[in-house]
């Protein structure tokens, strides 16, 4: 949190005078932990699974298995995004 600003007023209604209080709370977030744990190891194995269109088209065990390596990478780094991301109830941006 990096600031918060606190305003009272005291407005009139048909009903009386009535106090209002409102609080404004500013975040910043530090982009540094999904860069490094999300981002960059993700980009590079995309990078990696781009290697097997390098290869030689007879080479096709290699290219399977740079593919299958590649899927089974991501499909682990997107479950460590997801198991360091707070549990709630609706859609995460990094899901979509």
């Amino acid at each position: 949190m990096v600031e918060f600003k606190v305003q009272k007023r005291n407005l009139l209604y048909p009903n009386g005078q009535w106090d209002q209080l409102e609080v404004e709370f500013t975040f910043k977030r530090r982009y540094g932990f999904y860069i490094i744990q999300a981002y960059v190891p993700t980009y590079l194995t995309i990078i990696v699974s781009w290697v097997s269109f390098c290869m030689e088209p007879k080479a096709l065990p290699a290219r399977t298995t740079v593919g299958i390596s590649s899927l089974l990478a991501l499909t682990f780094q997107f479950g460590n995004i997801l198991k360091n991301l707070p549990r709630v109830s609706y859609v995460k941006g990094e899901i979509l």
